[in-house]
């Protein structure tokens, strides 16, 4: 046997296990090791060991007790992760795309597990948010969407809320948009993505007037805005009446063209023309 190798004992592993119990290694000499062992290769014996071996506990349940299982839980309470940020970033890059679910169909069994395990979670996280923070959130809302100059409030901030709701635009209003420059060309202009900059009452307006007339065009799916239809309870100023009675109360009309309207391109045309008609006869 070459010199520094030899086999270790049970006894002498039992020795070893007692010694280290306790120790925490550093993440500083976690990072040297993991340096070190970087690139190194794997001998073609241990390879041929490593062949085909099938994990000990692989299928395995009841492996540990539960003391075992909450003492182990309870050691990783309150750590922070380790990983330095480079590692995460790298991390995410190798594994966007991934779909690891794709072709797998839980059973009946699991599902019931998974939905009893996500009942009373009000988050994939599943922390639930106190009345405190819930109220917090809603009054930095509140003073971001009134004061667009605030530090919430800019426009970057606006383009990343409503980036995460996938306006960019849909496809109906890709329909009225090339409906009015087709028509009317230099009175709408799409503001869905806050491309314009202009936010009413809280509001972000789908098309605003560009031609002087203080009047807005509002794209409504009856999945979100129709109270009888929608997937979901809706609130009122998501609802057609509440939409026209927000926009007026700083002084601006409201169109709302349904998306099942625009299946016929000049109906919806005769709709705008006579909206903007009795506008500008009532001024």
């Amino acid at each position: 046997m070459p010199r520094g190798v030899y086999t270790r004992t049970i006894e002498h592993r039992l020795n070893q296990s007692l010694a280290s119990k306790g120790r925490t290694v550093s993440l500083e000499h976690r990072q040297k090791i993991s340096l070190k062992l970087k690139g190194r290769p794997m001998s073609l014996e241990n390879r041929q060991k490593m062949k085909g071996r099938v994990p000990w506990n692989k299928g395995k349940t009841g492996v540990y007790s539960p003391e075992f299982l909450q003492e182990m839980s309870d050691s990783r309470k309150g750590k922070l992760n380790p990983w330095p940020e480079e590692a995460k970033t790298s991390f995410r890059q190798k594994m966007s795309g991934h779909k690891f679910n794709v072709g797998r169909h839980p059973s009946e069994e699991t599902r019931e597990k998974l939905s009893q395990a996500n009942k009373g979670k009000q988050n994939t996280l599943g922390h639930k948010l106190t009345a405190e923070h819930i109220e917090k959130i809603r009054q930095n809302s509140k003073r971001a969407w009134q004061d667009p100059e605030s530090k919430l409030g800019t426009v970057e901030w606006f383009k990343k809320i409503l980036a995460g709701t996938h306006l960019r635009p849909n496809k109906p209003e890709r329909l009225l948009i090339n409906i009015l420059e087709s028509n009317l060309p230099g009175e709408f202009a799409y503001n869905g993505d806050y491309s314009q900059g202009v936010i009413l009452n809280r509001m972000c307006p789908d098309f605003i007037n560009i031609n002087g007339e203080k009047c807005v065009i509002e794209v409504f799916g009856e999945a979100f805005h129709d109270p009888e239809k929608a997937w979901k309870p809706i609130s009122w100023k998501s609802t057609e009446q509440g939409r026209l009675e927000l926009y007026g109360k700083v002084g601006f009309k409201c169109l709302i063209i349904w998306e099942k309207e625009l299946k016929e391109p000049a109906k919806v045309l005769i709709k705008i023309r006579q909206f903007m008609s009795v506008l500008r006869d009532g001024q």
